[in-house]
């Protein structure tokens, strides 16, 4: 059975200097699913230290009704 990949995503990018961006993509890698509520898939989760930056591949949720 093959995955049927999404239309869209969301891509976040940023500059890292300190924790913070490590723990979002701390959060997302160990912790998301067991969170209990709904969040973004996440497709994919990195930090290059040599370069300070950070990206998160998130499933886009324009589509989704809350409540």
């Amino acid at each position: 059975d093959s995955i049927e990949p999404p239309r869209s995503v969301v891509v976040k990018l940023w500059d890292t200097d300190g924790p913070g961006g490590e723990r979002e993509v701390s959060f997302y890698r160990s912790f998301g699913k067991a969170v209990g509520a709904r969040i973004p898939a996440c497709y994919h989760a990195a930090i290059d230290p040599d370069r300070k930056r950070g990206v998160l591949v998130l499933e886009d949720l324009r589509n989704v009704v809350q409540g």
